[in-house]
């Protein structure tokens, strides 16, 4: 944040390392004028955060569920 604050942004990750959206949302949280800075609610809408939203979604319809037996289920009985 002292970087931030003294306009020295930090090193960006590689365009190899993140997606144009990602360093664009990068550069918005590192507005240094609070009057320009997007809130944190703004920032939640912002696309990138919308796609990785978009892909956990996807991610999890695609689980397959398992269900797990209930004790004593499949088990044989002891005598």
């Amino acid at each position: 944040m002292y970087h931030i604050a003294a306009s020295h942004l930090p090193t960006l990750p590689t365009p190899e390392q993140m997606s144009d959206l990602g360093q664009d949302f990068l550069l918005r949280c590192f507005e240094r004028d609070p009057s320009i800075r997007p809130t944190a609610i703004e920032l939640l809408e912002d696309p990138w955060i919308k796609a990785i939203e978009e892909m956990v979604r996807d991610a999890q319809s695609q689980e397959v569920y398992t269900p797990v037996s209930e004790p004593g289920e499949d088990q044989v009985a002891e005598s």
